[in-house]
């Protein structure tokens, strides 16, 4: 309302994982340009979302109601082809009566096609309709393409087991051809997912369930954070209460200052109690109390920092 510069503005967060995230995406949405000291999570980028979804169309038997919503949200690609987008292609899903399964897929999408082509024949039908048919046959057989060459990649339980380096190959090769990059986020978001996965190759020959193996998938998924940057100077500039860098803005908002959700709780250490810190080391090893000392005087130090309105 004040028509203030974004490059003189600067938004503390005093709950960083709430906060940051909200500015983040409003700003996407709007297209501001935004910097985050910390980051964002991963999940919020199209890349790390692919991966997620893509570990659930696996462990469900790769349902295509699952793969219809991946391909409308814009988060895969079915192919680099112009021809065809993904919200064109989970229509063809639908129409062609997919269900689950690896075989389902081929055998619909092969009838949808031939029944396509055959209406497209028909010199009875209007011509704008025939060209209509034929370009739904063209495209459910590029999607048909795109799929048996996703499912070629997944590789198949024998013994109730897949080793994990067969399927880490398997989902890193499918988004890195198909997951969608809408923009430099996006683009940082399928480097790290990529790098996430390929942390796990000294794991490579453990042969476990399915499930098993897409769960620690997840889980290292769930560490990815993007889009950590430092100040610019035309860019609206979210950081965290406490934080070591000051960007030294003249408009300055504070958010998140909610009564007990700021500070830690000050509870201790499951591992190592209190007592047992004090009677080990008690200059050495930080307690409960201290923990909770050093985040308030920082987060103190950090306002007391602050100039301008």
């Amino acid at each position: 309302a004040g028509s203030l510069p974004l490059g003189s503005v600067e938004v503390v967060c005093a709950q960083p994982a709430e906060y940051a995230s909200l500015f983040w995406e409003k700003a996407v949405r709007h297209g501001w340009p935004v910097t985050i000291d910390r980051g964002v999570p991963g999940a919020l980028t199209r890349p790390v979302r692919a991966a997620f979804g893509l570990c659930d169309w696996i462990e469900n038997n790769f349902p295509a109601v699952r793969l219809g919503r991946m391909l409308e949200a814009g988060i895969l690609e079915p192919g680099s082809g112009a021809e065809l987008t993904g919200s064109a292609a989970a229509r063809i899903l639908r129409q062609c009566g997919a269900t689950l399964g690896r075989k389902s897929y081929a055998t619909t999408l092969e009838a949808f096609a031939a029944s396509c082509e055959e209406r497209a024949g028909d010199l009875e039908i209007d011509e704008d309709i025939r060209v209509s048919y034929g370009q739904r046959a063209a495209r459910a057989r590029q999607l048909s393409e795109w799929l048996t060459s996703v499912l070629d990649k997944v590789p198949a339980p024998s013994g109730g087991t897949v080793v994990l380096g067969q399927l880490l190959d398997a989902v890193g090769a499918v988004l890195n051809e198909s997951a969608s990059v809408g923009g430099p986020e996006d683009a940082a978001a399928k480097m790290a997912v990529l790098a996430a996965i390929q942390s796990l190759a000294p794991l490579r020959e453990l042969r476990r369930p399915m499930g098993f193996h897409l769960a620690l998938i997840r889980a290292r998924l769930e560490s990815v954070v993007v889009a950590a940057s430092r100040p610019s100077p035309e860019a609206l500039h979210v950081s965290s209460l406490g934080s070591p860098s000051f960007a030294g803005r003249p408009e300055t908002f504070v958010v998140g200052l909610e009564e007990g959700a700021v500070f830690p709780a000050g509870l201790e250490d499951p591992v190592l109690l209190d007592d047992d810190r004090r009677a080990i080391a008690p200059e050495l090893l930080a307690v409960s109390q201290d923990r909770t000392s050093d985040s308030v005087y920082r987060g103190i130090a950090h306002l007391a920092s602050l100039w301008g309105s």
